[in-house]
């Protein structure tokens, strides 16, 4: 009598059981077509082995610069003088060690498997290599663009991808304040159009202002309204608002730091 009963609670059991399994297909199938319309940020991992170990007993400093050029090389800049006498003793005078180690040249470039594949940088003739180098851009002609954030640092420097000088614009030394049409303010970033052939410059950690010019204007050809309206679009120079543009405002923008193709992001007091 009993087995009867039995076969009743198995039938029931695989039935509720193939009920469940239905509704979980079921819902599977809503995630999954939910998620096919959903899109994804990337994920980005470290990669310890990037980039190779440099050459020559070379060490990095504090690197305060990337850019990437049209063949997907990246570009760093970096502060050698970062670097404490313990690290690189062989290149203190006189030397602490014989073969380890050296900063490596400030600037380097690597292909994408993180290969050295050119190095160069620091003081040369006809030039004011900065005091604190700041920022590196290579733009669509190969040029490789460099500014700096030391006290003294009142210009930028351009040179083609293999180190060869092309010109200074500003002087070691020379900034005169937002309105000076000749010199920079301690250069933060550097941004060049390639459709207008024309360079931004987030001019920076001294001056209050962006900076617009062709790549081979010298002296430069600047255009500017009152900071206090803190304006939106690229093609202006701030420059150092008055007491009463300060009150008439309510804000101030603050260190021009970053530029892309679309904006300049400003700290606004």
């Amino acid at each position: 009598m009993r087995t009867p009963n039995r076969r009743r609670l198995a039938l029931g059991a695989v039935s509720l059981a193939l009920i469940a399994l239905v509704g979980l297909g079921a819902m599977i199938s809503r995630t999954q077509a939910a998620q096919g319309d959903m899109v994804y940020g990337p994920i980005f991992e470290v990669d310890p082995l990037w980039p190779k170990p440099l050459p020559n007993h070379w060490l990095l400093g504090t690197t305060i610069g990337v850019s990437v050029d049209n063949r997907d090389h990246v570009w760093i800049i970096h502060r050698g003088d970062s670097l404490s006498a313990g690290e690189v003793p062989a290149a203190q005078d006189p030397p602490n060690a014989v073969d380890c180690c050296f900063p490596a040249p400030p600037v380097l470039e690597f292909d994408q498997a993180g290969t050295l594949v050119g190095s160069w940088g620091g003081p040369g003739e006809g030039y004011e290599w900065p005091a604190s180098n700041h920022g590196i851009f290579v733009d669509h002609m190969d040029n490789v663009w460099i500014g700096g954030n030391g006290g003294p640092d009142s210009h930028l420097l351009k040179f083609t991808r293999y180190g060869k000088f092309l010109m200074q614009v500003g002087s070691s030394g020379g900034n005169a304040g937002s309105n000076d049409t000749e010199n920079f303010g301690r250069v933060a970033k550097i941004f060049v159009d390639p459709k207008d052939n024309e360079a931004y410059i987030a001019d920076g950690y001294l001056n209050k202002r962006v900076v617009v010019s062709t790549p081979r204007a010298a002296p430069l050809s600047v255009s500017g309204v009152p900071m206090g309206t803190c304006p939106t679009t690229l093609t202006w120079v701030a420059t150092t608002p008055t007491p009463n543009q300060r009150r008439s405002s309510g804000r101030r923008c603050t260190v021009p730091s970053c530029l892309s193709t679309v904006m300049c992001m400003f700290v606004i007091e």
